[in-house]
Formats: structure tokens, sequence, C-alpha cells
């Protein structure tokens, strides 16, 4: 987007809060003393009047407020899936050699077990409603399509791509129990927004309702190349969404970095202001280049980026509401820590344009996301090294970010059946 077209930036998109958080800020600080770095960052995001409604609540009872500044850390990692066991948001389909041989060894029709088969009928209801819940090709494809194959905010594309849920598909499944994970992360939501955004939000997901399963649809999903998907998953940008036209073919979506206080431990003041993030180029030791710019420029906080749709029946843009939700996790999730598997492992450079900091053995094995290998030329790099040239070896990707969870719980399923056959 030309610089004469980009949005407008606030203190507030910085993560820099106003005279009137700040005080409210204060005075729950007085009452709780220092709290968890998650709680500490969404008081910081949310909406004023529920943090109002925060110190109102602490004033009478402490104990309810402070259950919910422990309970913030489940409510992140639900979001970026960062707990052992949570499910990848990578929608792109990868090939799987041990579940393709478990699959290939099951009687029955040559259909996948977890595509649904006539076999549901002799299942369990619990394990009929997890094995036949699955990723939408169609959906994948039409986002695909919608965005042309490559990196929204790159421009890069071909090989290295995925096609990203913005909310995570391991929270549409159907879930009847109120105490579920689902449940509770939306009722943590609560605490920290209005009620009707709140709502505005679940309603693209949740039609049916919140019992019910959810929607995959396009609205729902993003693409981004593999590297840029990586970053987003650990907290270390956020979208802010600006408009949509009239028509609904045109998206107006705002990039900013976001960045860890270097002051988070496990309790802190919550009157600690956090880092901004105004015309950041890069993040810690990283950087993206727009692909599609003449002069190879880095993306900064604050830069906007138009994403298009030729048919917004068939291929809707991303949601503006579910961006609106993603534009706040994010930075909650980043400025509490998020990006930590990213900050403490060693950095390599790999044939897909990513340097990394320190040293690295041939013998050692890297973990590749469990990403297909591709051509992606999106340029993240070692700012420090950037004065002379490197030449790249033949080595993975980041040690430190573990493959698509969602096909460990596929082979479960599938490596169950196998042993009842």
């Amino acid at each position: 987007m030309p610089p004469s077209q980009q949005p407008p930036v606030t203190d507030e998109d910085c993560n820099l809060p106003s005279q009137a958080r700040l005080h409210l800020l204060a005075r729950l600080q007085t009452l709780l003393g220092d709290i968890p770095p998650h709680f500490w960052a969404a008081c910081h995001l949310c909406d004023e009047q529920k943090l109002a409604l925060l110190v109102q609540t602490a004033e009478l009872n402490p104990d309810i407020v402070y259950i919910a500044a422990g309970q913030a850390y489940a409510m992140v990692t639900s979001w970026n899936q960062s707990m052992p066991g949570s499910a990848s948001a990578a929608t792109t389909p990868r090939s799987s050699p041990i579940l393709q041989r478990l699959q290939s060894s099951l009687p029955g029709p040559t259909s996948s077990p977890l595509q649904g088969s006539p076999q549901e009928a002799n299942t369990p209801p619990a394990k009929r409603q997890k094995i036949s819940f699955t990723r939408s090709r169609s959906a994948r494809d039409g986002a695909a399509r919608r965005d042309n194959s490559r990196c929204v905010l790159t421009g890069t594309g071909a090989s290295g791509i995925d096609v990203a849920h913005i909310y995570p598909f391991c929270l549409l499944s159907k879930e009847e129990d109120t105490f579920g994970k689902r449940h509770m992360f939306w009722r943590m939501l609560r605490m920290f927004w209005p009620d009707d955004k709140i709502t505005a939000w679940e309603a693209v997901i949740f039609p049916d309702g919140p019992e019910e399963r959810g929607l995959e649809t396009p609205s729902n999903m993003i693409t981004l190349s593999a590297q840029v998907h990586g970053l987003w998953n650990a907290g270390q940008f956020a979208l802010k969404p600006i408009s949509v036209s009239e028509d609904n073919t045109t998206l107006t979506i705002q990039f900013f970095w976001q960045a860890k206080h270097p002051l988070v431990m496990p309790t802190i003041n919550l009157t600690t202001t956090p880092l901004s993030t105004r015309n950041l180029d890069s993040n810690d030791e990283t950087r993206l280049i727009d692909c599609r710019q003449s002069d190879d420029r880095r993306i900064k906080s604050g830069d906007g980026f138009e994403l298009t749709t030729d048919d917004p029946e068939a291929r809707p843009l991303p949601s503006i509401a579910l961006l609106e939700m993603q534009w706040f996790l994010q930075r909650v999730a980043g400025m509490a820590g998020a990006a930590d598997e990213l900050k403490d492992s060693e950095y390599h450079f790999s044939d897909n344009g990513l340097y990394y900091r320190g040293s690295y053995d041939d013998g050692d094995e890297i973990s590749n996301l469990g990403l297909d290998d591709g051509g992606d030329e999106t340029l993240l790099s070692h700012i420090s090294s950037l004065s002379g040239p490197v030449i790249p070896d033949n080595t993975g990707v980041l040690s430190s970010i573990e493959g698509p969870k969602h096909y460990t719980e596929e082979m479960m399923d599938v490596e169950e059946r196998f042993r009842e056959v």
C-alpha cells in the first residue's frame, strides 16, 4: 500500500496505555499486587469498562480476580496452541508416510476413516465426532485461490505456503461439556471484552450456537508463507482489521510487530508499561520483506495491506470480526512472551531464506515445522548478518517449533482403530 494511503497509527495500536487505563491499573495493583504476565498483558489491552469492572470486583472479593489472573495463561495458550497436545492452525495438507501406512492397513472402504466412512455407524459417538471432524479441503482451496496462493504479507508464493486458520481449528469441534477447554476459553474472553463484541466473534464461527461444531470457511483462513505462519503462531506480530469495502471485495489490514517486555517475570507489576511497537521494522532478530516492492522494503509496524476477492460469496474475505479477535489475543501473546520458543532457540540459515543465530552441527536433527520443502523467497534475516554475504547451506528451519500437532492426534486415532481391528 502506498505511504500516502497507510492507515493512521495511534498510541493504543502500539500497546501504549491511556492515562485512564493507567489509573485503573494502579488501583488494581494496590488491591492485588504483582500478577502473572498474561493477565498483565490482557489488562493493558482489554476494554476499559471491563477493566473497571475487574477493579470493582477486586475491591469486593480479590480472590475472584486472583483466579482470573491465574487462568489468563490458559486463554492465551488455547489461542496460540502452545500447550502439549493442541493442534496446529495450518491447513496445508502434508504427506505422512506413517499415517498412510496405518490407513492402508485398515479393512473396509479405501477412503480415510478420518474423512468419515460407513464404519462410523459402529463407532461410539464421542470417538465418531473426533474422527469425522477434519479440515475442509474446499474451504482451504477457496482461501488459497482468493489469495492467489501467495502470502498476503510478503507476496511470496508457489511452494512453502500455508492456509492458516485465524480462529484455531482445534477449538471448532463440538463440545458438550460446558467446562471443556473451548467453553472456558470463551468465558475467559468475556472477562476482558464486552459481551456484544464476544457475541459477534462467536457468531462467525458458531452460528448454530456455542455447543455445536464450528464452521470451516475461507472467512476463517488467511494465506501466509510457512515462515510467516510460524512467527504468527508465536505471537511475534498481529494484524489489525481496518475496513472492508461495501461490496465485500477488498479488506484493509494493518501489520504490527509485537515485542515481549524485557522485565516479564513469573509476576509483574500491573503498571509496568509495555514496549511501544511504533515503527518497528523487525522483531528481535527477524525481519520480513515485501517482495512486491521494487526496493525490497522491510515490513514495519503500521504498514497497511489490501486483501481482495473476485467472488465474495464463494471465496469470502477473512472475517473482520475474527481478525479483531486475533488483533487482541495476538498482542496479549506477544507482550507476555508467547515467542519464548523462538527467542531461546539457536538460529541457523536455511534454504528458505531464514537466518538463525548460533552454531550448527551437521549431525543434529532440526525440525522443519512439518512443512513441505519449497522455494519460498520470504526474507527473514538476522539483522547483524546483513553487512556481508551469506552462502546458504541445506539445513532445516526453527528447531524449537514443533511440527503440526494435529497429525499426532490423527495418528493416535488411526492407531487406536488399527489396534481394535
